[in-house]
């Protein structure tokens, strides 16, 4: 819905008729209230406007008419939104509530590292742009956009900032390391409308060649990275079954891929009764999930897990922390871990899952 709404914003954006230019600016605040990002279009579509039409006292009463249009179109679901839970789910997303540490503006401004972390969540969005490019539009990208170049075509330029500001939330959900593809499908629209421009010179029998050619590019590198990308179903329900012990079993245990399932899982055995919400208005679970990327050892684990409240550890055969791996394998050797989970008998991606003697392994500890 945010990109259809989005794409008309755009299309009624560029019209000749004044009332459709006062109408992208409504459909732009639509656009916001589907998504609070949508509040970025008004940049570039305020950029555009007193480029598109010279500044004077007549254009500027067009565009301040055209952001009261927007202003009013946000308004009703925002007052709704506050009366609900207190926030309008629109500027308190984008610059968060004073003294605390929410909102996307204040995320970053808080950021120790913030080169760093620019730096990384900067390279992550290469790379899932890259994804996403790839078949279709690796090719077709770059020569549209030096057709464009060539011929200089003003309003595809313009385009292309508007993709600069729609990239601004996919940057944000990387540098806070969500890992989501999906921020990135608000450009698609316009990578096909770029794409189109790379058959833009070529006479009519090389148009028809270059075309056959791409699209056999295309057909085989597609059926080959969906080939790759294929989800194993089976894997995927046994990740489920897996949850539906871990929620029955378990208070806490470290972050893991299957974790996505704990949620589904818990729903199934609660419906129809919904499942809490959190302060955030969002459902949430009774399992608390601890990352370790800052462990080195299975020791370091047991000394500073305790008060991490850390009471299970999930390993499987290959683990992200290498030094997990001789558990599954040696789990003899750890007399301090309870064995209470192993589905390597019934599963094409087993694990098991232990509990933590914390005591016992304090007693060991002195022994040695």
């Amino acid at each position: 819905m945010f990109i259809f709404l989005e794409i008309c914003s755009l299309n009624l954006f560029y019209s000749k008729k004044p009332y459709l230019v006062y109408s992208s600016f409504v459909v732009a605040g639509l656009a916001t209230v589907v998504r609070y990002e949508g509040i970025l279009l008004m940049i570039p579509l305020s950029i555009i406007f007193f480029l598109k039409y010279k500044p004077s006292y007549k254009s500027l009463k067009d565009y301040l008419v055209s952001v009261g249009l927007f202003v009013i179109t946000i308004l009703p679901t925002s007052f709704l939104r506050i009366i609900n839970n207190g926030r309008d789910g629109i500027i308190s997303h984008t610059i968060g509530s004073i003294g605390k540490n929410e909102g996307a503006v204040t995320v970053l401004i808080n950021s120790d590292q913030m080169d760093l972390v620019f730096f990384q969540g900067f390279f992550k969005f290469v790379v899932y742009l890259a994804w996403i490019a790839f078949p279709i539009f690796v090719i077709l990208i770059p020569l549209g956009i030096f057709q464009i170049l060539k011929i200089r075509e003003k309003k595809i330029l313009e385009l292309l900032l508007f993709s600069v500001f729609l990239s601004i939330t996919a940057i944000y959900a990387y540098i806070r390391d969500i890992q989501e593809i999906r921020y990135l499908f608000v450009l698609l629209p316009i990578f096909c409308i770029v794409s189109s421009y790379s058959f833009y010179g070529v006479d009519r029998k090389k148009q028809t060649n270059l075309l056959f050619i791409v699209i056999v590019i295309i057909v085989f590198s597609s059926t080959a990275y969906l080939e790759w990308q294929k989800t194993d179903y089976e894997i995927e329900r046994e990740k489920f079954e897996d949850a539906k012990f871990i929620i029955n079993n378990v208070q806490s245990i470290n972050s893991y891929e299957g974790g996505k399932y704990l949620k589904p899982a818990l729903l199934s055995q609660s419906w129809p009764q919904l499942l809490a919400l959190d302060e955030n208005k969002k459902t949430t679970h009774n399992i608390e999930r601890i990352p370790l990327n800052n462990f080195d050892s299975i020791d370091q684990i047991m000394q500073d897990g305790e008060n991490l409240e850390l009471t299970h550890l999930i390993v499987f055969d290959n683990n992200p922390q290498t030094f997990l791996n001789d558990i599954y394998y040696n789990e003899s050797k750890y007399s301090f871990l309870t064995k209470i989970y192993d589905s390597s008998l019934n599963h094409k991606q087993p694990i098991k899952i232990f509990k933590l003697d914390y005591e016992k392994f304090r007693q060991l500890s002195n022994v040695r």
